[in-house]
């Protein structure tokens, strides 16, 4: 893997790690997996194609990367957010591209 795409790759890591520590109850359950940890995808996402361009597998990694955050900290029902968070990662990634500079 390239270093390039390392501090991108642990960034999204904390997002998928660190707040599922502050779960306390469902309302705050839902409200990480639907609101923040799309929110911090998308923006990473942004910033990742404003920065370096549009890579389609970097809405693979990102999602694939949710997976042992599934077994770690949910459970199996969560798996379907892989797909909500490659989905909103590609959408932060054409958006970023967009604004690109040349």
């Amino acid at each position: 893997m390239k270093k390039e795409y390392l501090i991108y790759i642990l960034l999204m890591l904390n997002y998928y790690v660190i707040p599922p520590l502050f779960i306390i109850d469902t309302g705050s359950g839902m409200f990480i997996m639907l609101i923040f940890v799309p929110l911090m995808v998308f923006f990473l996402s942004l910033l990742y194609s404003k920065i370096k361009g549009f890579k389609w597998y970097f809405s693979i990694v990102v999602s694939l990367l949710w997976i042992p955050s599934v077994y770690i900290f949910y459970n199996d029902s969560a798996l379907v957010y892989c797909l909500i968070y490659c989905a909103v990662s590609f959408t932060g990634q054409l958006i970023g591209n967009f604004f690109k500079k040349q």
